[in-house]
């Protein structure tokens, strides 16, 4: 992922989407939660869920470091974790907004 971008993460789910109640999308940089993204923030459809960042939030991310990205979700009183997901965070020559 590089800075500065609108990146689209897609977790697949072996269940369909319309039974979660409750969801998380975590994403942590060197031991800090930079971003949550509930239900209302993601696109659900079947089993598929979309997250996207927001060029903002990029750009707020350092690229010395990787994120980290972890997905729950509430179904029915099941609470349900997805493996931690490592993705490098690459620079870009020109900081901030395009414009």
């Amino acid at each position: 992922m590089y800075r500065g971008t609108t990146p689209a993460f897609t977790f697949t789910l072996p269940i369909d989407t319309t039974d979660i109640s409750l969801l998380s999308v975590a994403f942590k940089q060197n031991r800090e939660l930079k971003f949550n993204k509930s239900k209302d923030d993601v696109t659900l459809s079947e089993k598929k869920i979309v997250v996207t960042l927001s060029e903002e939030e990029t750009l707020s991310l350092d690229p010395n470091y990787p994120i980290l990205i972890q997905l729950r979700v509430g179904v029915g009183n099941s609470r349900l974790a997805s493996q931690i997901f490592k993705v490098d965070v690459n620079d870009i020559l020109k900081d901030g907004v395009l414009q």
